[in-house]
Formats: structure tokens, sequence, C-alpha cells
């Protein structure tokens, strides 16, 4: 039980850093025990077969636990990480306009097809997937879904390919679009490539969010005199900072950059001409 744990903790560690570094919401699967948790300390489950007193009979575990049986998941609140419970997923993504559904027993090349305008769904079982929903194949590995999310992309919008904006980084451009870039974009470079799909091969824009306007100016006038033909810069602007966005001051901050005359002086400092994604 020990060793399971230790190495569950250690998974979700790795899993917060790399929710972290993206900016994302962690959705944490429930653990695997061996024993019970006592909280009252005063029984020893060690002498119930590792069962709660009463209930060795039930035979729940082995098998999935509380994530209180190993982590504290208010303090993990209280220390900024950012998550929810796997089994909570449906009900948080009820409330968003885009919804993931994980289709089990599906083949991501057979199985994703186009159905209309706004979803791409697997199809194994009848769909109940609403429009603006997204499905791809439980267990899918990533080589799986950038394959499907090309065949996809060929088979809908043939004639009129999109451009794909591909996560790529080069040595000198930090620490988090490196990373970023490690998670796949070469080898969803070089798929697109085979496609006939136009992709902008780097991204800029990548920071922690912090700092002043100033700070994010200097930022911006780094991304415009290290950027190349095609690359393209990530902002993410707003006028005004909304409750609950934890990049909302960054984004008040972006705004009050990108719409003063800074912006037109490092392009012309820069020798940076914007261009048309159609173009």
């Amino acid at each position: 039980h020990l060793r399971a744990g230790t190495a569950q903790i250690r998974a979700l560690r790795d899993a917060i850093a790399v929710a972290r570094v993206l900016n994302r919401t962690l959705a944490v699967p429930a653990p695997f025990c061996f024993c019970d948790k006592v909280w009252g300390g005063h029984d020893n489950i060690f002498t119930f077969n590792c069962h709660y007193p009463g209930s060795a009979d039930s035979g729940h575990v082995p098998g999935a636990c509380p994530l209180d049986h190993f982590v504290s998941p208010s303090a993990m609140r209280g220390a900024g990480v950012d998550f929810v419970a796997l089994g909570e997923l449906p009900f948080v993504l009820e409330k968003s306009d885009t919804v993931l559904e994980v289709v089990s027993g599906a083949d991501s090349r057979r199985d994703i097809r186009h159905e209309d305008e706004d979803v791409i769904v697997a199809k194994p079982q009848k769909s109940r997937v609403k429009k603006n929903a997204v499905s791809i194949p439980a267990f899918a590995t990533e080589t799986q879904i950038r394959d499907a999310l090309v065949e996809v992309l060929v088979a809908r919008y043939a004639g009129r390919l999109p451009r794909l904006r591909i996560s790529g980084a080069r040595i000198g451009d930090g620490a988090k679009p490196l990373f970023i870039a490690a998670l796949g974009a070469a080898a969803l470079e070089r798929l697109a490539f085979a496609a006939h799909i136009r992709a902008m091969p780097r991204l800029l824009g990548a920071y922690g969010f912090d700092g002043d306007a100033t700070g994010y100016r200097q930022r911006l006038s780094g991304w415009l005199g290290n950027a190349a033909d095609g690359d393209a810069v990530m902002v993410h602007p707003a006028t005004q900072a909304l409750p609950g966005d934890p990049i909302g001051a960054a984004r008040v901050r972006e705004y009050s950059v990108l719409a003063s005359d800074t912006l037109p002086a490092l392009l012309a400092a820069n020798a940076v001409e914007l261009g048309s994604l159609g173009g």
C-alpha cells in the first residue's frame, strides 16, 4: 500500500507540474489503495486484513479510494493547485461551452469522422455529443490523436485546408516554450507537411503571466525581434479581468500595451509586418 501510494504521489506531483506549466486545470483520477485509512487512529487496520473494522467482507480493497487517503485536497487547493476530481469532470464540463467526451472502445483512425461543421465524434456507440463537442477514443496514444486530427482536417476541409498553429520552439525561446514544443510539435509539423496543410511552425508569446506592463513590453519586443517569417506570437488581451480568471490581470496588462502606440513602434523597430492567415 505504501509503495503504491508513493508511486501515485510522485505521478501526481509530476502531473501538477505539467498542468501548472501549461496553465491547465488538472483532472485527478481516484488513487488505488491496498488498505483502508482509519481517521481516528484508534483501530489497527492491519489486524483486520487492511479493512476498516467491520468491513472485511466488503472486498472494496484493493481498489479505488478517495484522494485524501494519500494527500489532502484542501492543502492542495491552499497551495494553489487548480484541479478537479476526474469523476467530477462531466459536471464541470456541463458548465462549459466545449465538452470533451472520452468514448471507450473506439479506434481513433477508424471511428473519428466528420459529423457536422462543429463536431468530431468517435462512434462505436450511439453518440450523445452535442454541437461544439469534441470526442476522442479512450486510451488513444499521442500519435493516434495527431493522425486522427490531420485525417479529419483533410476530410472536412478538402480544397480549403486551414492553417495549423503548431507550438514549436527554438533554443533560446525559454523553458516554457521548449517544454510545450517537446510534447509533440515536431511530429505534428511533419504530419501537416505531408498532408499539404500550411502551418505556423513556431509559437512565441509563452510566459508566466507575471510582471508589469513594462516587462510585457520588453518581452513583446524580444519575441518580435526573434520572430522569423511565418511565426506566430500568442497574445491574451482583455479590457477587463473576469472573476475567476487566473490570468485576468495579465490580460489587462497585455491589452494596455497592444492597444497603445507601442505595438506599431515595436513592429517598425524590429522590421516585422503582420500577415494574414489566409495569405
